[in-house]
């Protein structure tokens, strides 16, 4: 493989790597904000992540849709999960039709991560702790991560299935189109049990459904590591992580 080869080939192992961890990362990202003060209160009062729960696994389904000829055809559909164990450990997962990658997390201090074709993984690999600092730094406190609180709007409590939840509701249209977020809390334990949230441009639609569980069988262990594997390239791969939208 000559120079060129080698260099086409990393830029596409870099691309792959921003794509599969924006996954990662929209399983923990919705940018929004509150319009009164009483309902700013309440959702920072729901929104702050309560240790006492536990562990929580957050998972998401996203379909992604191209407008064409006046109607949406779909074009993928992908699927992650992580699971956050308190303080500051992580694992995430996340798969599309023809790449998946994977992360671990230890306690703010260690991270690994893997990733391959069709589902077929490669060696764990360390990466370097400039790598990770956006993931601690905010990956953690809150369940659902905000930039601006001006426009959540508080839909009171709602029964879905004989249970009441607090409903908060975020729209915004910016650079990128429009975008609607729902969030449901649980009324009884004040827990963030569901997200969905729908954006569109002008060239397609991407509609993101997200659940989560809380579990305390949830641990998080550093991974068995090859000793010659090097420490992987991952800057690109984890640098979306909280700062796009709840979408890959």
């Amino acid at each position: 493989m000559d120079f060129r080869s080698r260099s086409r080939s990393r830029s596409r192992s870099r691309s792959r790597s921003a794509l599969l961890l924006s996954l990662i990362a929209s399983a923990l990202m919705l940018a929004a904000g509150m319009a009164r003060a009483d309902c700013a209160a309440d959702f920072a009062r729901d929104n702050q992540y309560k240790p006492a729960a536990g562990p929580y696994r957050w998972t998401s389904v996203v379909e992604v849709f191209a407008k064409k000829n006046g109607s949406l055809e779909p074009v993928r559909t992908e699927k992650s999960s992580t699971e956050i164990a308190p303080p500051l450990s992580m694992h995430g997962k996340v798969a599309t039709a023809t790449n998946s990658a994977e992360m671990i997390l230890v306690d703010g201090k260690r991270a690994w991560m893997r990733q391959g074709a069709q589902g077929k993984l490669g060696e764990w690999k360390p990466m370097a702790k400039a790598d990770f600092k956006n993931i601690v730094d905010k990956g953690f406190g809150t369940y659902l991560g905000l930039e601006d609180a001006s426009k959540v709007r508080c839909l009171g409590e709602h029964a879905i299935d004989g249970k009441p939840f607090r409903v908060y509701v975020f729209e915004d249209t910016g650079d990128l189109g429009y975008r609607k977020s729902e969030a449901y809390f649980d009324a009884q334990t004040g827990l963030l049990t569901r997200a969905n949230i729908q954006m569109e441009t002008k060239d397609g639609i991407t509609r993101t459904d997200g659940t989560i569980v809380h579990d305390r069988s949830i641990s998080i262990t550093p991974p068995v590591v090859n000793k010659s594997a090097r420490a992987c390239q991952s800057a690109v791969f984890v640098s979306s992580f909280r700062e796009g939208s709840f979408t890959p």
